[in-house]
């Protein structure tokens, strides 16, 4: 037995964990850039990108102090694609000129948990937002007494549920030309098309199916691209929600390839994470991955800023967004 452990080098183990490192990063890279979504554990890595960034360049920097050069060329090429990928999400786009003096519409979306034990709490905060439009999914019938009590009802005076369980809500204050439940790919959209001076904007609460376990995994890829066909034939749209993807991930690449824009990579904001589970016995939630969005699609919408908030007793944070509309 001493005989192996001496055999054994710590700079061996080193070497391994670099090489494994390395490789483990790179698969992440090569499968977010082929676009394969195969396994929910492959779907989380690809969410963490910038964690998986960052490993890259401390394997390479490892891999460099012990002059491992083909490990360095490698981690150094990984640690740069990876790096392609992520700053266009922490760069912000330019805006139109017309976008200074334009009217602004601002939208709010909350995933309350079903399991919320201060639905009252959560619904406050949706109610401070004072939002023109707020967007609530995962909303259980339990929560209806906290609904009426919050003051949102009288606020808002057009209310769209979701047709099944009440799982989504959409609540507007703006004035509306139609209101309805899109059905697409399996999952139900509250939606609404309110008026911004005189210009129609149709709204879209999202809550796709989580990627969580390989019987889950063709209902979600449906559902995310279900999103744009949901709003197809609207000249100004968004859809906004628990996506329960991150920008990395092959659907929701192919949905902002489809023309959407996502208001978080647009205000330079594509890092912020708005999922993340509480440590046993605490209440403090740890965000680690940002799968709550708002797209947008129409020459007449420009998102101007995203705010992350708080939401009491739920795992996710609130976004809202606001958009300039010509």
């Amino acid at each position: 037995m001493d005989i192996v452990r001496r055999r054994i080098q710590p700079g061996v183990v080193v070497d391994v964990a670099t090489a494994l490192t390395i490789a483990g990063c790179g698969a992440t890279v090569v499968s977010v850039a082929a676009g394969w979504a195969i396994s929910p554990r492959q779907v989380a890595a690809q969410g963490l990108l910038p964690v998986i960034g960052g490993a890259a360049v401390i394997a390479a920097a490892g891999a460099a102090f012990r002059r491992r050069r083909a490990m360095l060329a490698i981690g150094s090429a990984v640690a740069l694609w990876a790096a392609g990928m992520i700053a266009p999400a922490a760069i912000a786009q330019s805006r139109p000129a017309w976008s200074q003096s334009a009217r602004e519409l601002t939208v709010y979306s909350a995933n309350m948990r079903r399991d919320n034990t201060t639905p009252a709490l959560a619904l406050a905060k949706a109610e401070q937002s004072d939002a023109d439009v707020v967007v609530i999914v995962e909303y259980a019938r339990a929560f209806e007494p906290a609904l009426r009590a919050s003051g949102l009802l009288e606020k808002y005076p057009t209310v769209v549920r979701d047709e099944d369980d009440d799982r989504n809500l959409l609540l507007t204050q703006l004035p509306v030309k139609g209101t309805g439940v899109v059905h697409e790919a399996g999952f139900e959209l509250p939606s609404a098309t309110v008026v911004v001076g005189s210009t129609p904007v149709f709204i879209a609460g999202v809550h796709t199916q989580s990627p969580t376990h390989f019987a889950y995994m063709d209902r979600w890829q449906e559902q995310v691209s279900g999103v744009a066909r949901a709003l197809d034939g609207h000249d100004n749209a968004i859809a906004i929600g628990d996506f329960n993807t991150s920008v990395w991930n092959p659907p929701m690449r192919r949905l902002l390839d489809w023309g959407f824009t996502d208001a978080a990579d647009a205000t330079g904001n594509g890092l912020d994470r708005t999922w993340g589970p509480a440590p046993t016995g605490t209440d403090v939630q740890v965000p680690i991955l940002g799968i709550d969005h708002a797209i947008s699609r129409g020459a007449d919408l420009v998102p101007l800023s995203i705010h992350e908030g708080d939401i009491p007793g739920s795992d996710h944070r609130s976004i809202e967004v606001t958009y300039a509309v010509r």
